[in-house]
């Protein structure tokens, strides 16, 4: 057999058929004392594995949900902070004119009191004014009695009279 390329032997060839019939009885025997086990022991590592990427997968839904409210309520306190603000803004407004408005109706109040007080001080300067006439007058009329005086003098003193009435 000079020319083939491997040269096979009976031998050689109990030696193949051994080692097939060893092979073949070492998959039975694997077959028949671990393969149950191990497809067990892989198909729980699946079922964990599986059940693993579920949690994982409610847990993502779980956070989404999470921060979609915190996102909402973060919204919701945006929105009435902005409300609050609003409202100071306006009770602010509100505060401010009334305290303008106090202020004025004040002042108008110190005004009218400021112009009776003129009013009264004026009354008073008049009454002074004309006491004062009066005691002017009866100066006049005194010594116009005591002195006896021409009438030229008397009518000097008359103007006399009535030019300082012009003065005060």
């Amino acid at each position: 057999m000079e020319g083939t390329l491997i040269d096979f032997s009976m031998n050689m060839v109990y030696q193949i058929l051994i080692q097939a019939v060893t092979i073949l009885f070492f998959f039975i025997v694997i077959k028949k004392f671990f393969y149950d086990k191990v497809a067990d022991i892989l198909d729980k590592r699946k079922e964990n594995i599986e059940e693993e990427f579920d949690t994982a997968d409610r847990e993502k839904e779980n956070a989404i949900k999470l921060k979609d409210e915190y996102e909402k309520k973060l919204n919701d306190f945006n929105e009435e902070s902005i409300i609050l603000k609003n409202q100071a803004r306006e009770e602010a407004k509100k505060e401010s004119s009334l305290i303008i408005r106090e202020a004025m109706n004040e002042a108008a109040s110190i005004k009218n009191k400021a112009n009776d007080d003129i009013n009264k001080a004026k009354e008073n300067a008049m009454k002074d004014i004309k006491s004062d006439i009066i005691d002017i007058s009866m100066d006049i009329t005194n010594k116009v009695i005591e002195d006896a005086l021409d009438e030229n003098k008397q009518k000097e003193l008359i103007d006399k009279a009535i030019e300082s009435i012009d003065e005060v």
